[in-house]
């Protein structure tokens, strides 16, 4: 079974016979076969003549299509013509009407809405009023592009009670030109699911609630400043009677945001987890040093005990 995956529009109003065209068929496939398409409209003269019609297309000595029409009628009627290979040309071709009976037989011939369907290579192409290229299916490489050419391009979903024509209805929208892809609104929640091969739901994003599920999350890829740096030697952690000065007034640990910078911007909860973790090893450090000060302690204790018992000994 074929199919015909292109076409062009030679002449869409009514002309009459004799005429030339000049049309492009940029895609056609190389030995590909095609359609003529036309309509005969009337003809004038005599009801009794019989007027020879013939087409051509390009520098071809033998028409495409030719036929007897009898004079003073009106046709409306749809011609189809199967084109043999190698007719059409990649590029620019030239299509002629005429008369194919003696000029003496004078009435006029009048047809309409020429068109060509073809084989094309790969692709289907639509293009705007303007003639630029706008959406293009390429079945080569499986490929749909839309916009360019002056135009971004949206892809926009309705639901089933939905208004094509108003897209404020719209539930699902993708924006080329913003990078946005919108989902819900207009008594639908936007949520995204992504499941694992078996059907289990490993991430949702509900809309709803605003909140964001994952079994696990990992963060790579991107440049986290892990705070390997607080166990440096030359790294001094902030004196403690200072951070207890730091947090009275500023109400947080330092290098931590605020609730207000919160709210303003939001949370980067990546760099939030790199500075939870150097708060931590602060602690850590600081709980080192206090262990540190409490063995120094207990063992001046010891040596004063030793002393104590010695004097009660009576030993100098």
């Amino acid at each position: 079974m074929s199919g015909f995956s292109d076409y062009v529009f030679i002449k869409d109003g009514e002309f009459t016979v004799p005429a030339n065209f000049t049309f492009t068929a940029p895609s056609i496939a190389t030995g590909r076969r095609a359609i003529l398409s036309f309509r005969v409209k009337s003809t004038g003269g005599e009801e009794e003549d019989n007027l020879g019609l013939a087409v051509f297309i390009n520098d071809r000595n033998t028409p495409v299509h030719s036929q007897t029409l009898k004079g003073h009628r009106t046709y409306d009627s749809t011609i189809q013509e199967a084109l043999e290979n190698h007719v059409l040309e990649q590029g620019n071709n030239v299509i002629r009407f005429q008369k194919s009976n003696p000029v003496i037989v004078q009435g006029p011939i009048r047809l309409s809405d020429v068109v060509v369907w073809y084989g094309a290579d790969t692709f289907l192409a639509l293009n705007s009023t303007d003639g630029k290229q706008r959406i293009r299916f390429d079945a080569n490489i499986a490929d749909m592009r839309m916009g360019g050419n002056g135009q971004g391009a949206d892809l926009v979903l309705f639901p089933a009670s939905g208004n094509i024509g108003s897209l404020s209805q719209a539930t699902f929208r993708v924006r080329a030109d913003t990078g946005d892809l919108i989902m819900g609104g207009n008594g639908t929640s936007g949520d995204v699911e992504l499941k694992s091969a078996n059907g289990t739901a490993t991430i949702r994003l509900i809309a709803a609630t605003g909140e964001v599920s994952a079994t696990t999350f990992i963060a790579g890829g991107i440049p986290l400043n892990v705070p390997d740096y607080v166990w440096d030697s030359n790294y001094v952690p902030m004196p403690l009677a200072e951070l207890r000065a730091y947090t009275a007034r500023e109400k947080r640990l330092p290098g931590m945001p605020s609730a207000a910078e919160i709210t303003r911007k939001g949370l980067n909860l990546s760099q939030f987890q790199m500075q939870l973790l150097e708060k931590i090893e602060e602690l850590t450090r600081y709980l080192f040093a206090q262990q540190e000060t409490i063995q120094a302690q207990e063992a001046r204790l010891d040596a004063l005990d030793s002393q104590l018992k010695q004097l009660a000994q009576g030993q100098p």
